[in-house]
Formats: C-alpha cells, sequence, structure tokens
C-alpha cells in the first residue's frame, strides 16, 4: 500500500468509520483513473471533475460502495487520499476513528 509520512504511527483496525462521513468525498488524481483502468465497478462511480464516489445523477454516495463488512473491498487498488488516510491527528478525533495511533510514532498534525 502507498504510504505517507502522515501515516507512520497509525494502526487501522477496521472500524469503516473512514469511508462513510461527508469528508471522505474526493476528487482522484490521474494516477487513480490510471489505476483503475479496466475497472468499470469502480469507474462507474467516477464523476464529473474526476469526483468519487458519485452516482449517475453526480450525488456523493455514502457510505462508499466498496465499503463491505467494514473492509475496503478494493484495498490493494483504492485511491491515494484513501491509502494515505489519516492524514491528520484532527481527522482521526474528528470522525471517531477507532485506530490506533502508537505515540511513539506520531503522526503530522494539520
Amino acid at each position: 500500500m502507498r504510504k505517507t509520512e502522515a501515516m507512520r504511527g497509525f494502526e487501522c483496525v477496521g472500524c469503516g468509520r473512514c469511508c462513510q462521513p461527508k469528508w471522505y468525498f474526493q476528487r482522484l488524481q490521474k494516477a487513480d483513473i490510471e489505476r483503475f483502468a479496466g475497472r468499470e465497478d469502480i469507474l462507474k462511480y467516477v464523476g464529473d471533475r474526476r469526483k468519487f464516489p458519485v452516482d449517475e445523477n453526480q450525488k456523493y454516495i455514502t457510505p462508499c460502495p466498496f465499503l463491505k463488512d467494514n473492509r475496503c473491498t478494493i484495498h490493494d487498488i483504492k485511491s491515494d487520499f484513501c491509502a494515505n488516510f489519516p492524514i491528520s491527528e484532527g481527522v482521526i478525533q474528528g470522525i471517531g476513528c477507532k485506530g490506533i495511533l502508537h505515540k511513539d510514532k506520531k503522526i503530522k498534525k494539520a
């Protein structure tokens, strides 16, 4: 999985909170679209200006359609935005994430 410095010290416990609230809506990067090539099951949720995930009316979908039993069903190719979660300690607290933040490897604050 692609990780950034911000992820260091965070251990996901699979609570699924990151895939449910409105804040997670995103605009995909070019690399995300390229990674999704040939995956119509994913691309059908990409909207105008690379909004993701949206329905046929360009309305954001919540929870993420790829969240099943609090697990990401496209984990190996998910967007960079999702792969780099969390981006800050504030985000973890703000969404009520149950993940473990190891204080000896503290992530950057926003």
